[in-house]
Order: C-alpha cells, then sequence, then structure tokens
C-alpha cells in the first residue's frame, strides 16, 4: 500500500481486508499502524537491503525463499545472492564493472570485452527488456546458432565464455549517464521479494569513487607474430629460449613459465595425432574450459611425476590453426604454493590473446 505520503507498507492480506473497509473514509497513517503494517521506506518491504558504497550499488533481497535461507557476500568486484550453506557461486551474481560516462552500454561491452577479436559475436540492445525502468538499458551477447539442433546453450567460443547469451536469464545493464554497467548472471530460477519482485528488479546505482586496478597495467608484453599470439608478464620476468620460457632472474632453479607449440604427427602405435584427436581429448577430457581471446583455452593442473615442485597449472592454448601448451613450474612447492603459481598463471592468461600471424617477419624465433 502507498501511503499519502507516497511511503510504500507492506501489510498482511488478513489486514488488509479490515483496511479495505475503511476505504470509503480513507485510510490514515494511524490506521495503517494500528493493523501492523510495516513502513518500508527503504523499498526492501519485509527483506533487506544491501549497500556496497565502493561498488556503487544497492538491491534488496528477502530472508529466505521457500525453505532456503539467502545469503549475500561480496567478493572484488562481484556480488553473490545464494542459498545460506552452499557455495556462492552456486548461486546468482551481479558484476560490476566501469566505463566512459558517455559510452552506450553497446560501446563499453565491446571496448571492455574487445568484441572486435570475436568475429561473429554481437551485443544486442534493449530498452524494454528485463529491468529498463527509469531509462535502463539491457543487453545480451548473441551469436548464430542452428535452430534446429543445439541452442546457443550448448555451443561454445562466439563470445567471451561466461558471458554469452544462454537458454536462462543472463544480461548487462546500465542506466543513462552511469560510470559502471552491469552483468547479472541469474540461470533457470528467481529470488523473489514479498511483492513479487526479484532481487535483480530493485537494483540502484549509486556514486562511489572506486577504482578497478588492473595489477597487470605496468607488465611487459611478449609478442610472436609468427605464430600469432601475445601476452603479457610481470616487469621483473624476462623471456629466453625466443620467447619459449619466462622467468624471474637467471632462470637458474627458479619458479618459470613455458609455453610450446602442441606437435602433430603419427605415434608410436601408428595413431594419427592431428588436430582434431587433439580437440576431441580436449572437449572430451576433464578441463576447466576458460576464455582466450581470438581462441579457447582448456586449463587443468598436471601432477603427473610431480615431486618437489609439486602440481603444475597448465593451460591448452587452441588458435584457428596451432595449439600451444603453456605451464607453470614451481620448481619449489616450499617456497611457491600451488595457490600463488593458479594466481600469477591466470593473470597472465587473463593477457594471452591470438593475434593476426606475420609470417617470414623473422622477428620472433618462435614458441617450438
Amino acid at each position: 500500500y502507498i501511503d499519502q505520503n507516497g511511503k510504500r507498507w507492506e501489510v498482511t492480506w488478513g489486514n488488509l481486508m479490515s483496511l479495505f473497509r475503511k476505504l470509503a473514509l480513507g485510510i490514515t497513517n494511524s490506521d495503517l499502524n494500528q493493523v501492523g503494517a510495516t513502513n518500508t521506506a527503504d523499498g526492501c518491504g519485509s527483506g533487506h537491503k544491501f549497500i556496497s558504497e565502493d561498488l556503487g550499488i544497492s538491491f534488496c533481497y528477502p530472508d529466505k525463499y521457500g525453505n532456503n535461507s539467502i545469503a549475500v557476500k561480496q567478493e572484488n568486484n562481484k556480488v553473490y545472492v545464494y542459498w545460506a550453506g552452499s557455495s556462492p557461486e552456486s548461486g546468482q551474481s551481479v558484476e560490476i564493472f566501469e566505463k566512459d560516462r558517455v559510452d552506450t552500454l553497446k560501446t563499453a561491452i565491446e571496448k571492455h570485452f574487445q568484441l572486435s577479436n570475436y568475429k561473429d559475436c554481437s551485443v544486442d540492445e534493449s530498452t524494454t527488456k528485463y529491468n529498463t525502468k527509469n531509462g535502463a538499458t539491457t543487453a545480451e551477447l548473441s551469436y548464430p546458432f542452428n535452430t534446429t539442433s543445439d541452442g546457443p546453450w550448448f555451443s561454445s567460443g562466439y563470445c567471451p565464455d561466461g558471458y554469452e547469451m544462454t537458454n536462462g536469464i543472463r544480461y548487462f545493464y546500465t542506466t543513462p549517464n552511469s560510470n559502471k554497467f552491469l552483468f547479472f548472471s541469474i540461470g533457470q530460477y528467481s529470488i523473489d521479494l514479498s511483492d513479487g519482485r526479484t532481487w535483480q528488479d530493485t537494483i540502484k546505482l549509486i556514486d562511489s569513487t572506486f577504482k578497478f586496478t588492473d595489477e597487470t597495467a605496468d607488465w611487459q608484453m611478449y609478442t610472436n607474430s609468427e605464430y600469432g599470439f601475445e601476452f603479457k608478464y610481470p616487469k621483473n620476468w624476462k623471456t629466453t629460449g625466443g620467447g619459449q620460457t619466462i622467468c624471474e632472474g637467471d632462470c637458474f632453479n627458479k619458479d618459470n613459465i613455458q609455453i610450446v607449440k602442441v606437435a602433430y604427427g603419427v605415434n608410436a602405435d601408428g595413431s594419427i595425432n592431428d588436430r582434431n584427436s587433439y580437440l576431441g581429448r580436449l572437449t572430451n577430457g576433464e578441463y576447466l574450459k576458460i576464455s582466450i581471446i581470438g581462441g579457447e583455452g582448456y586449463y587443468y593442473i598436471n601432477d603427473v611425476n610431480a615431486i618437489k615442485g609439486g602440481p603444475s597449472p597448465t593451460v591448452y592454448l587452441v588458435g584457428a590453426e596451432e595449439i600451444f601448451l603453456m605451464n607453470f613450474n614451481i620448481f619449489d612447492s616450499s617456497k611457491t604454493s600451488l595457490g600463488e603459481a593458479e594466481k600469477l598463471f591466470k593473470q597472465i592468461l587473463s593477457t594471452f590473446k591470438f593475434i593476426e600471424k606475420e609470417n617470414n617477419s623473422g622477428n620472433d624465433e618462435g614458441a617450438g
């Protein structure tokens, strides 16, 4: 119920019936208080309000939904809404990104995700779909797919992994003249407040001075124009062997990262070891698929023959033609933990990009 001053009140159904009898005379605020209505000036009713001043967002969420208690957790630039007792990653989320105030949502997405590197990925904007009150704009990343076979949710590689259109609810969002845009990953179920609104319907963008820091901003760039890829690495590291190895210092008895081109050919048993056979193993194996600009990545922890150095974070990088193997070799696990190695390795992978080849450039020895 909206009172005389425009405030929202939440009233139980039984008490609402008694208020209806007063409508002819007009409901006063004292009438609302008398029947135990709740003043919901913050717009959340009987729910809770989450505010992140550093990220610059707020939203409402229920205490419980069905038999499940609802929890909220902020991690870096992402906020999770999930069943209490389960992992945050298993629930719903909103991710916050910076943008120039003058940029449209489409432009901001294209800039941030470097969509020019994705041939068939496009941004579909809308001012009518999802929560578009107060001039808000939403968008989805779409791409061509065969409607007679598998839907877009079974396809991969066309758009940045984890942000493409699916058979669940997943969309970008911003408001006019905002310096940020959001990405909602909701899935196939809703978490509603008592008035029927979903938590994402209540989202508000507020001013903040939060800046997303890029820890790789001052890193060096390695470019291999012969094989068509580039990546950044820490400023105090160096490349050796024509870019085949990167490490800190002289590389002697030191942690290092190696990248080599996967060789095709005939195995000792006569079987063919080519691109298709590799892709078959990668797509059917126990690998974590990650987003790589211009290609795909298949990540895993290699613990075969791990002794002093321990398990090795490893990834197959699949481009349009070649496949590369990149791994982090931990020299001494008592000095470098697997968690530390994974963090640095994934930072490097976040900068990896397949680029156009320049054949016979002679500038790089390659990664063979």
